[in-house]
């Protein structure tokens, strides 16, 4: 069933809804600045141009090589979004509780939200690339969610903003990011009270005129795990504060991360600047990293572990001695 409400525009134009369709070829003709689509199956919309989307509780559908300002899928499964450009909005996209939806090859740009992933689900987000967004450029709210060979690129914010590349938090657990740059943030990746998650084979770097870290562990943020990564260009490339336990930092690389002699290549502290007392990040696991021309390499006044089986970290300042030659320092770090 076709509804279009005539009493209501949006951006000028109509207002449709596609209630209970099934194999439906749905091709804009730049007339419809809003669709509906509510308990459909196997739906293709296609050549959309500044129109809002809504998918909801639909299955077996597709949106390609469309221009959209915002949209949203819940409780939908089985959605590919493939060659959109979603832009100028308060979010790009947001996907909630859908099971296996897939965002291929689109970008996101000029958004205070660019996407935003909340409740349970398994989306995947490839090949994608948010751009000149002001707030949070992805939002990890939620559960089992991918981001994988993606560029997020936070350059030319507004006046005001301190933008965030990747923000995992609210109770968010097992995500996954891989092979994908976060560059040009006030904060590359940020997680906040969440567990389980894996950020791998990435590249972070912050903004030379904003940056201040590639990746924050605040508050209760645990069983964590960051391997194979190269962190850059940072004030922290990695900093913890308040009570962050059990998490993994394991073959990554942290070098250049400088700031007038005030940077570290990892820093993990009970308080902040003020002195504030946030609470201890103990019983980290920190190791075979590689720390090369920082302003400082570390900085640690709680309880964690910088070796694993007699493996610690290398340091371009290590002034110990490794009388066997294996590689090894023989005395420890400091």
């Amino acid at each position: 069933m076709l509804n279009i409400d005539f009493s209501n525009t949006a951006n000028g134009k109509t207002v449709k809804y596609l209630i209970g369709e099934e194999n439906l070829f749905f091709d804009n003709s730049s007339n419809t600045g809003f669709l509906g689509l509510v308990s459909c199956r196997n739906v293709t919309i296609k050549n959309f141009t500044d129109s809002t989307l809504l998918i909801a509780n639909t299955t077996d559908t597709k949106i390609i090589d469309s221009d959209v300002g915002t949209t949203t899928v819940t409780l939908s499964s089985n959605i590919s979004i493939t060659n959109i450009t979603f832009h100028d909005a308060l979010y790009g996209i947001a996907l909630g509780s859908n099971n296996v939806t897939t965002l291929l090859n689109s970008t996101i740009y000029n958004a205070t939200f660019g996407v935003i992933f909340a409740g349970n689900g398994s989306n995947q987000l490839m090949k994608n690339t948010a751009t000149y967004n002001c707030w949070i450029s992805v939002t990890l709210a939620a559960f089992n969610q991918q981001i994988v060979d993606s560029m997020i690129d936070n350059t030319a914010v507004k006046p005001g903003y301190c933008p965030i590349g990747i923000m995992i938090g609210w109770g968010a657990e097992n995500n996954t990011i891989d092979n994908t740059t976060v560059k040009n943030g006030y904060i590359g990746i940020y997680l906040y009270q969440t567990s389980g998650n894996l950020i791998k084979n990435c590249t972070i770097k912050a903004s030379e005129l904003l940056g201040e870290n590639g990746v924050s562990f605040y508050g209760d943020t645990c069983n964590n795990t960051i391997v194979n990564c190269n962190i850059t260009g940072c004030w922290f490339g990695v900093e913890m504060l308040g009570e962050n336990s059990n998490n993994t930092i394991v073959n990554n690389t942290f070098y250049n991360n400088t700031f007038y002699g005030y940077a570290y290549g990892i820093k993990i502290s009970y308080e902040d600047w003020t002195g504030t007392f946030w609470g201890y990040s103990n019983n980290n696991l920190i190791y075979h990293n590689n720390f090369i021309g920082n302003d400082h390499n570390v900085y640690d006044d709680c309880a964690n572990f910088w070796d694993y089986d007699g493996i610690g970290n290398y340091w371009d300042d290590y002034l110990g001695y490794d009388n066997n030659n294996d590689g090894i320092g023989d005395n420890p770090y400091s």
